[in-house]
């Protein structure tokens, strides 16, 4: 009676323990009245076993057909895991990453550099790779022809029996990178663009300014001529408004530069609005009666 009872306690304890791939079968001697219960705890490791076999096909299909890489080590650095992915992102194959270190793939951090003179450099790196989450980093990658190609990578942990597991997904962002320096540089062109455009509308407002205040100065010295009709002085005065708005449109022009800058200012200032309007129409008074337009101005 306890040779099958025994038989049956072993077989439950490493089933329970986790180890179901080291489980063997109970050999059934006796056709006797433990012989089917000794079947069906048969049945059972067949079962489990199966099970077993079949999620670690899965996990291994996976793995291998899994569009970015996926690297597993231990806390020493030693590769466990190296899928094809991974072979043709870092350019070795799995066979030669069984004698290799994580460190011959991983360049150390700029920043990780110096932070810990003491402790073991893989351990150290790991868990800088780590780091207690599972955030995403960027990271340079050592190829085999020499080649250091940047990365995003995710790592999660494990622990079983008692060693931990961490489980890399690395993604290759090279092109990434090369966009992102693209939009920088093309950043820095149109900062520099602005800049000069902002100098060349400075430029350009001084230079109509010397004319403008010719033309304003010389129509204040013939406003003042008594010999002048009531038309003319009129005419004069046009001149006097149009160039007076003149220069205005050329200080908003430098004012859409401060705008841009972040530097516009806001000058509050008393004005007749009948004023104007009446210089608006006088403006536009010439160009409508060439179009063949009248313009009328109604004041309430």
């Amino acid at each position: 009676i306890r040779s099958p009872l025994d038989e049956m306690a072993d077989r439950l304890e490493i089933i329970n323990s986790g180890n179901i791939s080291e489980v063997t079968a109970i050999d059934v001697i006796n056709n006797d009245e433990f012989a089917q219960v000794l079947r069906e705890v048969n049945t059972l490791i067949a079962k489990q076993q199966s099970e077993l076999e079949c999620s670690s096909h899965r996990l291994e299909e996976i793995v291998s057909r899994a569009a970015d890489a996926i690297v597993a080590f231990t806390r020493s650095g030693a590769i466990e895991v190296f899928n094809p992915a991974a072979e043709r992102f870092f350019g070795y194959s799995a066979e030669e990453t069984k004698t290799m270190s994580l460190l011959d793939l991983i360049e150390i951090p700029t920043e990780f550099e110096g932070k810990c003179s003491e402790c073991e450099p893989t351990e150290a790196l790991i868990d800088y790779l780590y780091a207690g989450d599972l955030g995403i980093k960027r990271f340079i990658g050592i190829r085999k022809d020499g080649v250091h190609v940047p990365f995003e990578s995710n790592v999660s942990m494990e622990t079983s029996e008692g060693s931990a597991i961490y489980t890399a997904i690395i993604r290759d962002i090279a092109k990434q990178v090369a966009i992102e320096e693209t939009l920088r540089e093309a950043s820095i062109s149109a900062e520099n663009a602005n800049r000069l455009k902002t100098e060349f509308l400075a430029n350009m407002s001084h230079e109509l300014r010397t004319p403008l205040n010719a033309v304003l100065g010389f129509t204040q010295l013939m406003s003042s001529d008594k010999n002048l009709t009531p038309g003319q002085l009129e005419k004069i005065q046009i001149i006097s408004r149009s160039g007076e708005h003149l220069l205005s449109l050329i200080n908003d022009i430098l004012d859409i530069s401060k705008i841009e800058a972040g530097k516009s200012e806001l000058h509050r200032s008393v004005f007749s609005p009948e004023r104007f309007v009446e210089d608006l129409r006088e403006m536009f008074e010439l160009r409508c009666k060439k179009a063949g337009l009248g313009l009328y101005v109604e004041y309430s």
